[in-house]
């Protein structure tokens, strides 16, 4: 629960700085500016989280089995390799912002480093720096933000803002350390295909799959209303979804603490203990988010200025669906403790096929409105089926007894 705490004080801090600039930008960005921003954004986050921090899940939860303490520079390789291709991607797929590929490639190519540095912070547990290195980030960006539209009176285009945001990682990465990272890069990496090929051959590749799939899936909501609506709808959703993030920081400390404390469970009592600590932590943020959703027809046009009427309405809807996600996160790292990689991947891929549709009827219907009450839809129908998995290979409510399920999975060791 410490670590826990610890960590979403540090997302508060640095979500709390990141809004800054989040204001800044609704408030101050033209909206053709501000939906290729977002745009780009959508991108990178495909990027970014499909392929470097899916393949740094993997790291987490594959160390041990794959053998990593001895090949971290085929590890290393491999993430770059994953970052040139998404790069690669972004310039031949590349459609709302062409104008500004040259920062965005940079902003990709420095998170991949930034990414690779804190996700060995993760591994060992080191959650009070993880936190810092987060707040930098996040004052230098609304810092540069400010001087650049507040004080030299600039124009705040999209290409500006992915310069700062850049330069924010870079001065994470500096923090955190880069000379591990040159030691291990300055070996060759002797087994970059065999490592490949055994990531390929084992149960972890459906957890790779799930982890790319996902994070797709959560920027598909933006990319269909670009194809099937206006440039104003974009920008619209985008408004609401800015600040629905700052929401989930709240999931992502879950997470960052959660899936390394359920890897390292050994007994069924460890594990209980890591979910009351979780559900402690739901008592004390749900009355948060109701508060935020019930008052947000107040507080919202005072950030936005009336810009985006309907933006508050898609920020109360999404407001439920990080919610849902909060309630139902530790049961995907128990799924991943139990190496059911297998039925993640089937949740990812069905929710993939049935996004479009969901969206194009939704965008018909009612918009960025529509789009957001699908976005919940969809992700309250993976949680539930994801809870209802794990019930399903042992019942979590029996705190008392032995730790026969997890052996006979194959996946908890015995402390005996």
């Amino acid at each position: 629960m410490r670590a826990i705490l610890f960590v979403l004080g540090g997302e508060v801090l640095s979500k709390g700085i990141w809004a800054l600039a989040q204001l800044i930008l609704i408030r101050f960005m033209a909206p053709e500016q501000f939906s290729t921003h977002s745009l780009a954004v959508a991108w990178h986050t495909m990027v970014f989280a499909g392929c470097l921090q899916s393949l740094n899940q993997v790291y987490v939860i594959g160390h041990d089995e794959l053998q990593l303490e001895e090949r971290e520079s085929d590890f290393l390789a491999l993430q770059f390799a994953f970052a040139v291709g998404g790069i690669i991607a972004g310039f031949l797929l590349a459609d709302g912002f062409q104008a500004v590929l040259l920062p965005w490639s940079l902003l990709v190519i420095v998170s991949a480093i930034n990414e690779c540095a804190r996700t060995r912070l993760r591994r060992k547990l080191q959650f009070g720096r993880y936190s810092r290195v987060e707040v930098l980030k996040s004052m230098v960006f609304v810092v540069g933000l400010a001087i650049w539209a507040l004080g030299m009176k600039r124009e705040v285009t999209a290409a500006a803002v992915l310069w700062l945001h850049a330069a924010g990682v870079t001065a994470s990465l500096l923090a955190t350390g880069v000379r591990g990272l040159i030691e291990t890069a300055s070996q060759f990496p002797r087994q970059l295909f065999t490592l490949a090929r055994e990531i390929l051959g084992s149960k972890i590749r459906y957890a790779l799959g799930y982890f790319m799939l996902l994070s797709v899936s959560t920027r598909m909501d933006l990319l269909c209303l670009q194809e099937l609506s206006t440039t104003e709808q974009v920008a619209v959703y985008a408004a609401g979804y800015r600040l629905y993030g700052l929401l989930m920081m709240a999931l992502t400390s879950v997470h960052v603490v959660l899936i390394p404390l359920l890897q390292k469970a050994t007994k069924r009592d460890e594990l209980m203990h890591v979910l009351r600590r979780h559900r402690q932590l739901m008592l004390a943020v749900t009355p948060m988010f109701a508060v935020l959703a019930l008052t947000a027809n107040w507080w919202f046009p005072l950030i936005d200025g009336g810009r985006y009427p309907q933006a508050v309405t898609v920020f109360q809807i999404l407001t439920a669906a990080a919610a849902i996600g909060l309630a139902f996160s530790p049961y995907v790292g128990i799924l991943l403790r139990l190496r059911d990689y297998r039925f993640l991947w089937w949740c990812a891929i069905s929710m993939v096929v049935a996004q479009p549709l969901l969206y194009a009827a939704a965008i018909w219907r009612a918009d960025a409105v529509g789009v957001a009450c699908a976005t919940t839809g969809v992700f309250a129908c993976l949680n539930l089926g994801i809870y209802r998995r794990v019930h399903r290979l042992f019942d979590l409510r029996e705190a008392e007894g032995t730790d026969a399920v997890l052996e006979e999975s194959g996946t908890l060791r015995s402390a005996a």
